[in-house]
């Protein structure tokens, strides 16, 4: 439930990149080639430990999809959500008037907290829940009523290397 919330949290307000760099042992460093392997190993359990089983993942976002659409503020509401290619896209509506939008503040203030929120180290759930998707999130946001895209917004893990 906690990752739940998180992911709620996500919503509201929104570095580890696989890496093999271990080379093909030559057949006379027989040593070397099982110290490499145990290596090898510990970073992948490392990395395992850090992002959530697919299994969690698809139950949290079957559970969150399940209460859609979600309010998130005022004037924008959570429509849906879809998970492929290591990426998750959220898709909003905003509600509120058209004529009071301004949408470069807009945008730039939805990116900011978005960023913020995804960047955000401090509840290790959350920081696997990022890990668990090195493509990224996506928020698209749309008018109500509308087909045409506002805007989106696309986060990725390396984006917090530059917070």
């Amino acid at each position: 439930m906690k990752i739940l919330k998180m992911v709620a949290l996500l919503f509201l307000s929104m570095m580890l990149f696989g890496c093999d760099n271990s080379k093909q042992a030559e057949p006379n460093k027989a040593g070397s080639e099982a110290v490499q392997s145990d290596a090898s190993k510990s970073d992948s359990n490392k990395a395992d430990n850090n992002k959530l089983d697919d299994d969690t993942i698809q139950s949290y976002f079957s559970e969150l999809k399940r209460q859609l659409p979600m309010r998130v503020s005022s004037t924008t509401q959570l429509v849906d959500l879809t998970i492929g290619n290591n990426v998750v896209d959220y898709k909003y509506v905003v509600t509120g008037k058209k004529k009071n939008f301004s949408l470069s503040k807009v945008q730039k203030m939805t990116s900011d907290n978005l960023k913020n929120k995804y960047c955000e180290n401090r509840d290790p759930d959350l920081v696997k829940l990022r890990n668990s998707f090195p493509n990224g999130i996506n928020h698209h946001y749309y008018f109500k009523d509308e087909d045409k895209e506002l805007f989106s917004v696309h986060l990725v893990p390396s984006d917090c290397d530059t917070k």
